[in-house]
């Protein structure tokens, strides 16, 4: 596997749109990546949509999704798309399954071009459906598996620790668990550098906007994270042979969930 990338989203490509929402969780909330702002439904009734219409065929291959209840809940969820609003073609990308958790969903599928694209939430529900972030998009893939050895895990502790006038702890607050997430890949085409990484650092990743990484969603599937890039953060391309950057070195950020 190799690592991947996801930051385009179909529900860019419109307003999307729910069969169901309860009052004060709007499903804009989903495309304004913010992982404190949700979409809920207003009840547990499924099977619950969210639509887009891309305005014209858009194409597809990876899902993610972060902050949601469907492992709790019971749901299965699974995605579809169409080229007249599911009148009367509908076209499983992805096929329905249950998460094994309520931590981020990053599953990619074959790719589809269509002007319509849904989540399906289904099930027998034991409470409403929600979730911070959707994405239904197409992935970025590095070319090559990262240089070895890299760090699967780097995670820390936030927190503050109050001590006695002796040094006798008092008591620790937690605030968050940071992870720092470093992947380095060597020896990549300088086309594909300059024509695939670039576009998508000019326009996105140095905007500090998160987005969706997967180590290797084959081997590793549960090391996926909703992260950006760090602050200082630098776009580097070394050559020593024209036709190839020596390395292509991401640092980024995430929290634990």
């Amino acid at each position: 596997g190799k690592p991947t990338f996801l930051s385009d989203n179909r529900l860019d490509n419109g307003t999307p749109a729910a069969t169901t929402t309860d009052t004060g969780f709007s499903v804009l909330n989903l495309k304004d990546l913010r992982s404190y702002t949700f979409w809920q439904a207003a009840n547990t009734t499924t099977p619950c949509y969210i639509t887009i219409d891309c305005g014209s065929a858009k194409s597809a291959d990876a899902l993610g999704i972060f902050k949601h209840n469907f492992f709790t809940i019971g749901a299965a969820i699974s995605v579809e798309c169409s080229s007249d609003n599911f009148a009367s073609d509908t076209t499983v990308a992805l096929a329905a399954f249950s998460p094994a958790s309520d931590k981020v969903i990053f599953k990619t599928f074959t790719s589809v071009s269509k002007r319509y694209w849904r989540l399906k939430i289904n099930g027998t529900l034991s409470a409403k459906p929600y979730m911070a972030i959707l994405m239904i998009g197409l992935k970025m893939e590095l070319p090559y598996e990262p240089d070895t050895p890299f760090q699967l895990v780097d995670e820390g502790v936030e927190a503050e620790t109050n001590r006695s006038n002796a040094g006798h702890i008092l008591g620790t607050v937690i605030s968050y668990y940071p992870i720092d997430i470093t992947c380095k890949v060597s020896w990549l085409t300088r086309t594909w550098v300059t024509d695939t990484f670039k576009p998508f650092w000019d326009t996105y990743g140095s905007l500090m906007k998160p987005f969706f990484f997967a180590w290797d969603v084959t081997n590793f599937p549960t090391y996926v994270y909703w992260t950006k890039f760090q602050d200082k953060s630098r776009f580097k391309i070394p050559l020593s042979i024209s036709p190839y950057v020596d390395s292509l070195e991401l640092a980024m950020e995430a929290i634990r969930e």
